[in-house]
């Protein structure tokens, strides 16, 4: 066989990766990230194990295909994004007493935030409602 030019064979790498989306499981790493992040804050901050399972917890859940789970799990990422907007102020307001730089923290933080709530968007996928089985969607 003569070799193909490359030209055709960029083609169809491009068309392979702009066609195809993810895979539906795939979309569920940014909730289990949001997870994860929410209970390293939950070690750094002292808490005591079992209340730092709960998030574990619900990381594990995610993957359990029941009715309804998927709003369990956007109530859990508001609740973190919650605490993330008020760790946020403390962090602000101590360092604005101090008189040290607030903008790094702030930034971060609020990017957190933002990512938290963002991340609860991912349940309104509807193959992901339809792993879930919720009613009314395919």
């Amino acid at each position: 066989k003569a070799p193909q030019p490359f030209s055709k064979i960029t083609g169809t790498i491009e068309s392979s990766l702009t066609t195809k989306p993810l895979p539906t499981m795939l979309w569920l790493i940014l909730p289990a990230l949001a997870h994860v992040l929410f209970a390293a804050h939950l070690l750094f901050h002292g808490a005591a194990l079992w209340v730092v399972a709960l998030p574990v917890a619900a990381l594990v859940l995610a993957f359990v295909p029941v009715r309804y789970m998927n709003r369990l799990q956007q109530l859990c990422l508001l609740g973190y994004a919650c605490e993330w907007a008020y760790s946020t102020y403390e962090l602000v307001a101590r360092r604005i007493l101090e008189g040290r730089s607030y903008h790094p923290a702030l930034e971060i933080m609020a990017g957190v935030t933002l990512f938290t709530l963002l991340t609860a968007l991912v349940f309104y996928r509807p193959k992901l409602l339809a792993y879930y089985r919720c009613p009314g969607q395919s």
